[in-house]
């Protein structure tokens, strides 16, 4: 399984993320310009991050697909 920065822009449309002890959730970002993280605020999923520029490495989260 591969692991992403939450914060890295992505012209991805949709993308399926695992998240420790949950099921996995799949958002729709209607943004394609927007990062992953900014998708997921929108929709009510909190990731954890500090810098929201993908540099500190804690909004590293498994892409499950997409």
């Amino acid at each position: 399984m591969r692991r992403t920065s939450a914060v890295r822009k992505t012209s991805i449309s949709s993308r399926e993320i695992g998240r420790p002890r949950r099921e996995p959730h799949r958002r729709e970002a209607q943004d394609a310009r927007s990062s992953t993280l900014d998708a997921l605020d929108r929709t009510g999923v909190r990731v954890l991050s500090s810098c929201r520029q993908g540099a500190c490495g804690t909004c590293e989260t498994p892409v499950l697909a997409g």
